[in-house]
C-alpha cells in the first residue's frame, strides 16, 4: 500500500508543480488578444500589460495585469465605456478578450492536464 500512496503523491505534486505553467499556457491567448484590444496613444498601457503565475499559499495562479506608475490610467481606460477608441482597439479590452477566450481555456487545460496524466 505504501508503494500506491507514494504513486498517487508522487502524480498530485507532478500536477501541483505543473499547475502555474498550465495555467499560463491557457491565459496566453487571452493576453495575447487584451494586448491587440488595448489603447495605444502613448503605447504605455500596452507596454504595462503583464502576465504572471505562480504559487501563492499552496495554491497555483495565472494573471494578466495592466497598469503600472506610468500607466496608472489602466483600469479608468479599460471602465469608461464613453471614450472613443480607433478599431480594434477598445474600452473592456481585457473583458472582452476574456469572454471572447473562455472556450479555449477549457480546451487548453483540459489539453494540458490531460498530457500530465500519460
Amino acid at each position: 500500500m505504501a508503494d500506491i500512496i507514494a504513486k498517487y503523491a508522487a502524480l498530485i505534486n507532478h500536477i501541483k508543480a505543473s499547475s502555474p505553467q498550465v495555467l499560463e499556457n491557457a491565459l496566453k491567448p487571452i493576453f495575447k488578444k487584451a494586448q491587440f484590444y488595448v489603447p495605444e496613444d502613448t503605447g504605455a498601457l500596452w507596454e504595462s500589460g503583464k502576465m504572471t503565475s505562480g504559487m501563492a499559499n499552496g495554491k497555483a495562479f495565472a494573471a494578466i495585469t495592466f497598469g503600472n506608475e506610468e500607466a496608472w490610467y489602466a483600469a479608468l481606460v479599460h471602465e469608461f465605456t464613453w471614450l472613443h477608441h480607433e478599431a480594434p482597439t477598445r474600452s473592456k479590452f481585457l473583458q472582452a478578450a476574456m469572454e471572447e477566450g473562455l472556450d479555449g481555456i477549457m480546451d487548453s487545460l483540459n489539453l494540458d492536464y490531460a498530457a500530465l496524466l500519460k
